[in-house]
């Protein structure tokens, strides 16, 4: 026996949140007075993001420094988020599809701390759809948080790892480079932190314009069986 698991990124790849992150992240480091984050979250996590910007403006890069941040970040977050996050193109009736997948486990690879992944997918509907995942705050560096996720979605299929083929799905070049670390496939999907080029340089095994594209389902749901 065998099963699929799959792990969505989030900002870009699932939703755009109209930078709704970025300005709570400047918010909050600015109340805790550290400068914003002058340099590109794309692919990072939550916590890098925190700590490099702590570096940068020359603050105390603590792990209680970060957690401060973080915690400040999530309530300014929870008080800023509304109609300006949008379900990206093609992602609804993607998920929908994939639930039906009988040996298909859905789950997030995302640099978002848990509690900021369930506020922003939590506006749009998506949040139960997911079951499990690894996140921001299982882990520092993408790759081990992929690890993370896959790890608990083989504990949900009752199968060892070594027996389940993983693939990630997001829009940077980072979410290339920590699936290859893991010996996982990727879906790149240009629609968010990473131009259509520089994304073809990593050579993702599959790569598509938007989450519309037939091929995104197909490559998907290859080794998955719909409907039983």
């Amino acid at each position: 026996m065998t099963a699929t698991i799959a792990l969505f990124d989030i900002d870009g790849t699932l939703i755009n949140s109209g930078g709704a992150g970025r300005r709570a992240m400047d918010q909050a480091l600015r109340e805790l007075g550290c400068s914003g984050a002058a340099f590109s979250m794309a692919g990072m996590t939550d916590r890098a993001i925190a700590r490099r910007a702590l570096q940068e403006g020359g603050c105390p890069d603590s792990d209680a420094a970060i957690n401060a941040v973080l915690d400040r970040y999530l309530a300014v977050l929870r008080g800023t988020l509304g109609a300006q996050v949008r379900v990206l193109a093609g992602v609804t009736q993607l998920i929908q599809q994939l639930r039906l997948c009988s040996q298909l486990r859905l789950g997030l690879g995302t640099g978002n701390v848990a509690a900021g992944a369930q506020l922003k997918l939590a506006t749009t509907g998506l949040w139960p759809f997911f079951d499990f995942g690894g996140f921001g705050c299982d882990a520092e560096l993408r790759a081990p948080l992929l690890r993370v996720a896959a790890e608990r979605g083989a504990l949900q299929a009752g199968l060892p790892l070594a027996a389940c083929r993983v693939l990630v799905v997001g829009d940077t070049v980072h979410d290339i480079a920590a699936a290859r670390a893991n010996d996982f496939e990727c879906l790149a999907v240009a629609s968010g932190g990473s131009s259509r080029d520089s994304l073809a340089q990593h050579q993702p095994q599959l790569l598509v314009d938007s989450l519309e594209d037939p091929r995104a389902l197909q490559w998907l749901t290859a080794t998955a069986q719909i409907g039983g």
